[in-house]
């Protein structure tokens, strides 16, 4: 069931987002951006890894953590970014994604940023998580809003 529905969903999600096609060489990471509304600008993950970039955000205080299966999140509310890193059980790993609601006029869109090394399938994969976690994504920037109000 939840291979049918992950397929379903990357279907969904393939039809609108901009990738990279291009597959990774052994042991090389790629990043890959994605976009549901304006085209992407200064998003990118700046971290050289997945491993680097978890070691860092885990680390970090105030940081919420959550686990759901084969994946790994942190709730990054001072900066309203949800990371989504691939336990050692996923067939990415190892990939992170670095996603974030931001206002385009009256609407609330996603960005989201990813790098993995594993072949584009798997990847791909990995990314249709993140129809799964907008509901996540939502909160965590209407916190970081909230966190930046004067009236708090």
């Amino acid at each position: 069931m939840k291979t049918i529905l992950i397929t379903v969903v990357s279907l969904i999600i393939s039809g609108s987002a901009i990738a990279d096609k291009t597959n990774p060489k052994p042991g090389e990471v790629l990043e890959k951006r994605y976009s549901y509304g304006k085209p992407l600008k200064n998003y990118e993950i700046k971290y050289k890894s997945p491993e680097e970039a978890h070691l860092d955000i885990s680390s970090k205080k105030g940081i919420k953590r959550f686990e759901a299966g084969d994946i790994e999140g942190f709730a990054d509310i001072s900066t309203g970014n949800l990371w989504v890193f691939t336990l050692k059980h996923n067939p990415a790993h190892p990939a992170v994604m670095k996603l974030r609601a931001f206002e385009s006029g009256e609407n609330l869109q996603m960005k989201t940023s990813v790098k993995c090394g594993a072949s584009k399938v798997e990847c791909d994969k990995f990314v249709s998580y993140q129809s799964l976690l907008s509901r996540s994504v939502v909160s965590v920037y209407k916190a970081h809003v909230e966190s930046k109000s004067p009236n708090k």
